[in-house]
């Protein structure tokens, strides 16, 4: 995110090297479809080939898990919408805060670390937000999906500032998807192909306290077969698609053809090893 603001002065000549770099690679891999578009333009080269940094196959127990309302001692009837991760500037965090308010009977929590924690943890304690915004620790990635599960719904409203983040899918989305918790996400190539192709949430504008509202509506308010159908959603993209025993198929497959290639032709850079370049 940050060498998006590196002065083009900066970058015009870091991007050469890129490209000649890139057209002595066998093949060059990225994290999804907007960065290899993206990188198909500007390095010109054939379309990269994408391998999605998901999280592997899970289960949602059952019963599923109810760690936020344990924890913070909220009845069962309050909702859970969560944001987990970075807590810095540009994620929608303020904006997800403002927008919990106007969904009734509902709490946003907070799961994370970043620079933003201590500015947050006063902010959750105002007359404005107490007893409606959560902060918590972030917990080990290892524990990380039961949490996830434990939410209604999951908030990603990243922001439309930079090129990285207009691009970006964000490991939230794999998460909540494995843990069939259906997402209210940023409107932004990086996410909306993902979310429209599974069905696995709604499209917000992630500039708009109403439009976050709204989507938080959608998920949480949906009656209970529109809701199930929802999590069935979230739950067959991670199982068919977007879990690591699909994606890692992919990547040896890849390795397997650069390995044939390598010995058709007699060897291969770097001492006869073939080039995999990866770039998110």
């Amino acid at each position: 995110g940050e060498l998006a603001r590196v002065p083009s002065r900066v970058r015009e000549p870091l991007a050469k090297i890129e490209r000649r770099w890139a057209h002595r690679c066998d093949a060059i891999l990225t994290a999804n479809d907007a960065y290899a578009e993206m990188l198909r333009e500007q390095l010109r080269v054939a379309r990269p080939t994408v391998i999605y940094n998901v999280p592997e196959r899970w289960e949602v127990p059952s019963p599923r898990p109810d760690r936020f309302r344990e924890r913070l001692g909220l009845p069962s009837s309050t909702r859970i919408a969560l944001y987990h991760g970075g807590l810095m500037r540009e994620r929608g965090i303020r904006e997800s805060m403002e927008a919990v308010l106007e969904v009734p009977d509902t709490a946003l929590v907070l799961l994370g670390y970043g620079p933003w924690r201590d500015d947050l943890a006063r902010d959750v304690e105002s007359p404005r937000y107490r007893g409606r915004v959560f902060l918590l620790d972030a917990v080990p990635s290892a524990e990380l999906l039961p949490w996830v599960a434990s939410a209604d719904v999951a908030v990603m409203p990243i922001q439309d500032t930079t090129p990285n983040h207009r691009s970006t899918t964000p490991n939230k989305l794999f998460e909540a998807m494995a843990a069939g918790v259906p997402v209210v996400a940023s409107d932004l190539p990086g996410i909306s192909g993902i979310v429209r192709e599974t069905g696995c949430g709604v499209l917000v504008d992630p500039a708009s306290v109403a439009s976050i509202s709204g989507g938080m509506r959608t998920v949480l308010l949906a009656s209970p077969r529109e809701r199930a159908a929802m999590v069935e959603r979230c739950v067959r993209a991670h199982r068919e698609t977007y879990a690591w025993s699909t994606q890692e198929g992919r990547l040896l497959e890849l390795y397997a053809r650069l390995v044939s290639s390598s010995r058709h032709r007699g060897g291969g850079p770097a001492g006869g090893r073939p080039a995999a370049r990866s770039t998110s």
